[in-house]
C-alpha cells in the first residue's frame, strides 16, 4: 500500500473513530448527519421552512403542511473519504392536517481494514392546528456494528424520539423548533452494556420572506446556520448558506466557517436538488437529492390548459372584474364538484385572487380568469414576459387536492395600449389627477359669467380650457415609431400613450396624446367627452349640455355638431391645439361628415368606457404645472367669442331672418317665426321673444305652441300667475306632458309646492318613462364620479324638478288690478316685471322650461 493510501486511511479511519462511533466517544452518530440537499445547501437553515419531503429530520412538525405525498432519496459520500451516506423517505397525508412519514438512513465505510454501517429507521407524524400552529413527533430506531481489521469492534442498537413545532406568523414570516433527543440518547450494546451518548438539543429557527420569490432563514443550536434561497418562476432556484461552531463563544476554540452552495429544479412531478458543502478543514464534497410528489388517489378534475392574454399596466384595474385569460377544466367525476380557482402572478400580485366553481359530472368547461393586481404593476419601467401561477382546490374524500398549471404572458408597462378596442384609451382620462385638477380649475375659476353662462356653458368653458392648453404650449408632434395612422390600422400593434400629466409635463404629443389630454381637462369640470375613432386618426367631441330640442340655442349651422341621444355634441380636432378653437371646431365637424359613412368609424363616449377601463394614476412624479396667465387665455377666448358670434349672426340671418322678410307677412311660416322666437328667448332677449309670440296669438289665439311659450316668457318675467294662465290655455287646446311640467314651475314660483308636486305627478303619469321629464326640460345629468351613470325613480326625478324649478324667477309682489293678456277670460292680477336680470341669468333659468315646437325645430 503507498504512502498516498495510507495517509487517506489514516484520515478516514479517525475521522469515523471520533465522529461517528459511540462506544469510543459520545459524539453524534449517522442519525445525526443532515440528510437532503436543498437545505444543506442553505447551510442548515431549515427549522422554520421544513417544506419538503425531508421535513421528517429538519422538523417533522412541517409534514403537515406538505398537502401531497413524496419521494425523497439524497445521497453522496462525505468529505470525499469514501463515506456512503444516503437517506430514502416516504411522506403520506392522512387528512388536510396530518401526515406521517417514515425514512430509512444508512451510513457505511469499508476501507482501510475499517468497516463501519448505521441504519436508522424514523416514524413520524404532525398535526396541524388551523393555518399557523403545527406539532410533531419522530422516534427513531438506531441500529451500528463497526469492524477494525475484519475484527467486530463494536455493536450496538438504540431509540430516541424528537418534537416539533412550526408557526406562520403571516404570510412571509414563521418560526419553527425541534427538541432532538428529548430524554437523551441511549445505546445498548451487544455484550449487554448500556449507556447515553447524546443529550436533548434545541434548535430554534427564523425564515422570513422579503419577496415572494426570496427567503432567508437562520437556525441557532451548538452552531448558528445562516441560508438564503431564491426561486425564478417556481421552477428553478438557487442557495447559499453558512453555520460555524458557537463553541468559541464559549471560551472553547471551535471551528471556522462552513460554507455551502446550491441548486434546485422542479419539473412536473419531479424536483432535484443539488449542494456543494465546504468545511472548514475537511474536503468539500457534494450531495442530491431527487423527489417525486404525486397522489396517490387519481385527480377528480384536470386543467388541460390555461391562458393569460397580454397585460397592459394601464388597464390594471380592469382585470378584477373582465377576463384576463381562461382556463379549460375536464371533470372525471360522477358527481357535483365544488372547488376553488385562483391564479397569481408573483411580484405583481399581493395575494392570488380567487373564484368558486361548479363542475357538472364528466363536464368540461373554459372557466375566464380575473386578477387583481398589486400597485407594483403600475410601477413596471418595462415590458416583460411573466408567468402565471394556475391552481384548482378541492375536497375529496377529507383531503384537498390541488390540480397546478403554469402560463406565461407579456405585461406591458404604463402608458401601452392595443388600438382593438378604442374603448381603452378611457383608462388614460384622469380627471382626477391633481395636476390636472390644479390646472383645469385654475383655468375656469370665477369665469362663468355673462355670455359664458347659460346655455353655452359647457361651450363656453370647452373654449376657455382650449384657449388655456394653447396659451400653455402644447404642440402635436406625431409619434415617428408608432404614428396612430399605423398602429390603429394593425389591431394587434402596440401603441404608447402619454397620460395627461406626462403630456403636461413633455408639451408635445400626438393625436391620441392630445384628444386624451383636452378629454380629461373637460372631464374634470364635468363636461361628458366621448373619443371619435375613425380611419388612421382619432380625435374628440364633448357634450355641449343642451338637448336637442334647444339646439338653436347654438344658433350654428346644423353640420357643425352632433346629435347622440338626448345631447348636442360639439366634435373637435384636438390636433389644432395652439390654433383657434373654431378652428378645431370647425375641422372636427368637418371630420365627423366624411366619416359617416364609413365602417371603421367608432364613437366611444368615455363615461361608459371608464365602466370596463377604469382609470388609474400612473407612478410618475407629478410634476407641477402652471397654465398662461388669465390676460393670455382671455385675449385667445375673446377672438374665439367675437368669432362664435359672428358665426351665430350669419346663421340667424340666413336661416330666419332673410326667409321671413322676401315673404309678405301674411304668408310667412308661423313654424319659423316660433323657432325664431326661440332663439331670441334662448339668447335672453325675451322682449323680442315675447312680441312675437303675441303676434302670433293675436292670428291665432288657439295657438297651443305660442300660448305655451308665452306662458314661458311670463314665467322669465317673474309673472307667474300670468304664466300659470297661459299655461291653462294651452293645456285646454291640447294635453301635452311638456306643458303640465311648465304648470309645475309656475305653481312652484307661486309658492304652491303641494301644486307644483300634483302637475308634476300629472305629467309623469302620461311620459313613458321618468326621464322623458328631464329630458323635456333639458335639465343636465346628475353630478357623477366615472361609470356612476344611473336611472333615477320616479321620485327622485319628481325631487329633481322641484330643484329645476327653484331656478325659475319666483312671484313678484301685487301692482295693480289691471288686466293681463294672458287671463283666458277675464282680468286677472299683474305683477311687476323682475328688474335687473342680466341675460346670463334669463338664459340659464331659460333652459328649464319646456319650449314647445323646438324639437322640431331641431330636426
Amino acid at each position: 500500500m503507498n504512502a498516498r493510501v495510507l495517509s487517506r486511511s489514516a484520515l478516514v479511519a479517525g475521522v469515523l473513530i471520533a465522529a461517528l462511533a459511540p462506544a469510543l466517544a459520545h459524539a453524534r452518530t449517522a442519525a445525526d448527519t443532515p440528510v437532503g440537499a436543498r437545505a444543506q445547501a442553505m447551510g442548515g437553515a431549515f427549522t422554520a421552512i421544513a417544506d419538503d419531503g425531508n421535513a421528517l429530520y429538519w422538523n417533522v412538525a412541517g409534514l403537515s403542511r406538505l398537502g401531497h405525498q413524496e419521494f425523497t432519496s439524497t445521497l453522496g459520500s462525505l468529505y470525499g473519504a469514501g463515506l456512503s451516506d444516503n437517506n430514502l423517505g416516504y411522506v403520506f397525508p392522512i387528512t388536510d392536517y396530518q401526515a406521517a412519514s417514515l425514512s430509512w438512513h444508512q451510513a457505511s465505510q469499508d476501507e482501510a481494514g475499517l468497516g463501519y454501517a448505521e441504519d436508522t429507521f424514523s416514524l413520524g407524524y404532525a398535526y396541524r392546528f388551523g393555518k399557523t400552529l403545527a406539532i410533531g413527533a419522530v422516534g427513531r430506531w438506531l441500529d451500528a456494528t463497526t469492524d477494525l481489521d475484519g475484527s467486530r469492534f463494536t455493536e450496538w442498537t438504540g431509540a430516541t424520539f424528537d418534537l416539533g413545532a412550526h408557526y406562520v406568523v403571516r404570510d412571509g414570516l414563521a418560526f419553527g423548533a425541534t427538541l432532538k433527543d428529548v430524554t437523551g440518547r441511549s445505546v445498548t450494546h451487544k455484550d449487554g452494556p448500556r449507556e447515553k451518548i447524546a443529550d436533548p438539543s434545541l434548535t430554534v429557527g427564523a425564515a422570513f420572506k422579503p419577496l415572494a420569490s426570496l427567503t432567508v432563514a437562520a437556525d441557532v443550536n451548538d452552531q448558528l446556520h445562516l441560508g438564503t434561497e431564491w426561486w425564478y418562476r417556481n421552477q428553478f432556484a438557487v442557495q447559499g448558506g453558512a453555520q460555524k461552531d458557537l463553541a468559541q463563544s464559549q471560551g472553547v476554540d471551535g471551528e471556522g466557517w462552513q460554507w455551502s452552495l446550491g441548486a434546485s429544479a422542479r419539473w412536473k412531478v419531479l424536483q432535484f436538488d443539488y449542494a456543494h458543502i465546504m468545511p472548514p478543514f475537511l474536503p468539500s464534497y457534494d450531495r442530491f437529492t431527487a423527489a417525486v410528489a404525486f397522489n396517490l388517489n387519481p385527480s377528480r378534475i384536470r386543467v388541460e390548459k390555461a391562458e393569460v392574454d397580454e397585460v397592459f399596466a394601464s388597464q390594471s384595474k380592469r382585470y378584477a372584474a373582465h377576463p384576463v385569460g381562461s382556463v379549460k377544466l375536464a371533470s372525471r367525476s360522477e358527481e357535483p364538484q365544488v372547488a376553488t380557482l385562483s391564479v397569481f402572478v408573483p411580484g405583481l400580485m399581493d395575494a392570488p385572487t380567487e373564484k368558486e366553481i361548479v363542475l357538472r359530472p364528466k363536464e368540461v368547461k373554459e372557466v375566464p380568469l380575473t386578477a387583481v393586481f398589486g400597485s407594483e404593476l403600475l410601477k413596471l419601467d418595462e415590458d416583460r414576459a411573466v408567468q402565471a401561477d394556475v391552481r384548482l382546490t378541492y375536497r375529496h374524500k377529507n383531503r384537498t387536492r390541488i390540480e397546478k398549471a403554469t402560463t406565461s404572458f407579456f405585461v406591458y408597462r404604463s402608458g401601452a395600449i392595443s388600438w382593438d378596442d378604442t374603448r381603452a384609451a378611457a383608462a388614460f382620462v384622469t380627471p382626477n389627477d391633481p395636476v390636472v385638477d390644479g390646472f383645469a380649475r385654475a383655468v375656469v375659476q370665477g369665469r362663468d359669467q355673462a355670455f359664458e353662462g347659460g346655455p353655452l356653458r359647457n361651450v363656453m368653458t370647452a373654449m376657455r380650457l382650449f384657449n388655456a392648453l394653447s396659451g400653455y404650449g402644447i404642440t402635436y408632434v406625431p409619434d415617428p415609431n408608432t404614428p396612430f395612422s399605423a398602429v390603429s390600422d394593425t389591431k394587434s400593434a402596440v401603441d404608447q400613450v402619454q397620460y395627461p400629466r406626462g403630456l403636461l409635463a413633455s408639451r408635445t404629443g400626438d393625436c391620441d396624446d392630445m384628444s386624451v389630454l383636452y378629454c380629461t381637462v373637460l372631464e374634470n369640470v364635468g363636461i361628458p367627452t366621448a373619443f371619435l375613432d375613425g380611419p388612421g386618426h382619432i380625435l374628440m367631441m364633448f357634450d355641449s349640455g343642451i338637448h336637442p330640442r334647444n339646439a338653436l340655442a347654438l344658433s350654428v349651422d346644423e353640420n357643425l355638431y352632433v346629435v347622440q341621444g338626448d345631447r348636442v355634441w360639439i366634435p373637435v380636432e384636438t390636433t389644432m391645439i395652439g390654433k383657434s378653437f373654431l378652428d378645431a371646431w370647425a375641422e372636427g365637424a368637418s371630420i365627423w361628415q366624411r366619416w359617416q359613412s364609413s365602417s371603421d368609424f367608432h364613437v366611444t363616449p368615455v363615461e361608459a368606457a371608464w365602466a370596463e377601463y377604469i382609470p388609474s394614476l400612473p407612478e410618475t412624479p407629478a410634476t407641477p404645472v402652471k397654465p398662461p396667465s388669465a390676460e393670455e387665455i382671455d385675449k385667445r377666448f375673446s377672438a374665439d367669442a367675437d368669432t362664435l358670434k359672428a358665426w351665430q349672426a350669419a346663421y340667424l340671418q340666413q336661416k330666419f331672418l332673410q326667409p321671413l322678410e322676401s315673404q309678405p307677412k301674411s304668408s310667412r311660416d308661423a313654424l319659423q317665426e316660433n323657432q325664431l322666437a326661440l332663439v331670441h328667448a334662448l339668447d335672453g332677449q325675451i322682449a323680442e321673444a315675447g312680441a312675437a309670440w303675441d303676434a302670433m296669438l293675436v292670428a291665432d289665439p288657439a295657438n297651443a305652441t305660442a300660448l305655451n311659450n308665452r306662458g314661458n316668457i311670463a314665467l322669465l318675467e317673474g309673472k307667474a300667475d300670468s304664466a300659470a294662465a297661459y299655461y291653462a290655455r294651452a293645456r285646454a287646446v291640447e294635453q301635452d306632458p311638456g306643458t303640465i311640467l311648465n304648470q309645475g314651475l309656475a305653481a312652484y314660483a307661486r309658492g304652491d309646492e303641494k301644486g307644483a308636486d300634483r302637475f308634476f305627478g300629472e305629467a309623469l303619469a302620461l311620459l313613458p318613462d321618468p326621464q322623458a321629464a328631464e329630458r323635456l326640460l333639458a335639465l343636465p345629468a346628475p353630478a357623477g364620479g366615472q361609470g356612476s351613470a344611473r336611472r333615477l325613480t320616479v321620485e327622485e326625478i319628481r325631487q329633481r324638478l322641484h330643484l329645476a324649478a327653484q331656478r325659475v324667477p319666483k312671484q313678484g309682489p301685487v301692482s295693480s288690478n289691471a288686466p293681463d293678456a294672458g287671463a283666458p277670460g277675464g282680468p286677472v292680477k299683474v305683477v311687476s316685471k323682475v328688474s335687473g336680470a342680466r341675460a346670463s341669468d334669463l338664459k340659464s333659468s331659460a333652459r328649464v322650461m319646456y319650449w314647445k315646437g323646438h324639437e322640431r325645430g331641431s330636426q
